[in-house]
């Protein structure tokens, strides 16, 4: 989780980039253009490995693509994990 808020910076980045339709929609093939791109940074905040891993825990529409919503559930899913975590850090300090 160390230097999550720049990974999610350049992992947005890399989501604005795919959509060069500028749809807000990402398909299979430019979520592998995301992977391409930031694999080491989904892997790392997601423990996601490939794009179908991400589109099959995502897609909550089941349509094979990401909407805008979905694509803001990957960053508020790791923003939770960052919480849980840095909760987890305070209480080792306090023992």
């Amino acid at each position: 989780m160390l230097g999550a808020a720049r990974k999610c910076k350049e992992m947005w980045q890399a989501i604005r980039k795919a959509d060069f339709r500028k749809e807000g929609i990402l398909n299979e093939t430019n979520i592998k253009l995301l992977f391409d791109r930031c694999s080491a940074q989904i892997f790392d905040l997601t423990r996601l490995s490939t794009p179908r891993e991400l589109i099959d825990v995502f897609d909550l529409s089941c349509d094979g693509m990401l909407s805008e919503d979905e694509q803001v559930l990957i960053f508020s899913t790791i923003k939770e994990k960052m919480q849980v975590f840095a909760t987890e850090c305070c209480k080792i300090h306090e023992y």
